[in-house]
């Protein structure tokens, strides 16, 4: 089979939003080799270092639309602070917000590095 059998496919890479580069670094190779085949490829993550990496390796990087994401990945600013507070996820975001806080204050460092440490700390693993 080649690409023109099926014509042009859209791809989004998703991860968790964490500081891991671990899964995106498996993923990169297959981004390519996808791209090389003609496809359309872009990648969805709010962290900082993961970010350049997908814009090293010449992806567009699209960022959730939802405020609770871009606080998560770091971008503590007034306006993100903002569209949380008129968001009409307010009350659920929030309760996911604290939840996710009370998990980690119980014995965490203060960043996630990876997949395993993230799930431990949201109360996934025990």
């Amino acid at each position: 089979m080649n690409r023109h059998t099926f014509g042009v496919r859209r791809y989004l890479f998703t991860v968790l939003p964490s500081k891991d580069l671990g899964l995106l670094t498996r993923s990169l190779p297959i981004a390519r080799e996808l791209r090389n085949h003609g496809h359309d490829v872009a990648f969805c993550h709010p962290a900082e270092a993961p970010r350049k990496l997908i814009s090293q390796a010449g992806f567009e990087n699209h960022l959730p639309n939802r405020p609770l994401y871009r606080i998560t990945g770091g971008h503590f600013s007034a306006g993100n602070i903002a569209r949380l507070l008129c968001s009409r996820y307010l009350i659920r975001d929030t309760w996911l917000l604290a939840w996710t806080v009370r998990h980690i204050m119980q014995g965490s460092t203060a960043e996630v590095w990876t997949a395993d440490h993230f799930c431990k700390l949201i109360g996934f693993l025990i």
